[in-house]
């Protein structure tokens, strides 16, 4: 009757008052190591590899490595050094590499740069091709030359930026009205993905975004190349034209 009312068998009532007979009452069931488990010191090798590449600084916490990386190339070369040392016994899965990656990281890779500064594309080819040139005093001094006028471009780029958050701050507590302008990107019409299209002239649009950074409203001026272009006259006197 006591088995049929808590519809058990008898085995597990002997294996509990065995349990109790020899004290051991914790349930140790899904606490033992699974047979086939990666060694942790595989796992710790993968996370020193993923480690030691370099990361920027990301928004919402999250840090970007750089944008010539990606998953296939950091396997390869993290099995380069286990493959010289003849220790391929070591090596782990491509899929449990990236199944690290992706659980025990909050990692990501940054996106290629578009639209970037003339001046900084120059003083960095400028420093590569110093630095692949023989370290003689001339060349050691170019290049101590190019690193100060970056330097010096760079420390005006971030007094600009602090310059700006504090005009929004002032506009902020109402003691001044600070205005960003920024000029869209071409918009072509008619949109038609039919591939003739893109031999055809279409109609280019403009757009110029003036944003009030007190009061954080946008407004947008929209135009077509009908009724003006984009030259500093025309940007001048966009507020004649119809706002969305």
């Amino acid at each position: 009757m006591f088995l049929n009312t808590l519809c058990v068998n008898s085995a597990k009532i002997h294996r509990a008052l065995l349990k109790v007979k020899s004290g051991q009452l914790q349930d140790t069931r899904g606490k033992h190591e699974p047979r086939n488990k990666f060694p942790q010191e595989r796992i710790r090798r993968i996370r020193d590899h993923i480690n030691s590449f370099p990361c920027y600084r990301g928004h919402y916490c999250r840090k970007d490595l750089s944008c010539h990386l990606n998953l296939s190339l950091m396997f390869r070369l993290y099995k380069e050094p286990l493959i010289a040392e003849n220790a391929e016994s070591d090596i782990v899965s491509q899929s449990l590499y990236e199944k690290v990656f992706k659980t025990k990281f909050n990692l990501s890779f940054k996106l290629r740069h578009k639209d970037t500064c003339k001046k900084c594309d120059i003083f960095q080819i400028k420093t590569n091709s110093l630095k692949a040139l023989e370290n003689t005093s001339d060349n050691v001094k170019a290049l101590e030359d190019v690193n100060m006028e970056k330097e010096l471009r760079h420390r005006k780029v971030d007094l600009a930026r602090a310059t700006l958050r504090k005009d929004k701050e002032t506009a902020i507590n109402g003691e001044c009205t600070v205005l960003a302008f920024d000029l869209q990107k071409t918009i072509s019409l008619p949109k038609v993905p039919t591939g003739v299209v893109y031999y055809k002239r279409q109609l280019s649009c403009f757009s110029l975004g003036i944003h009030d950074m007190g009061t954080s409203k946008g407004t947008m001026h929209l135009w077509h190349e009908r009724i003006a272009g984009r030259g500093p006259d025309e940007i001048g006197s966009c507020h004649e034209t119809p706002k969305c």
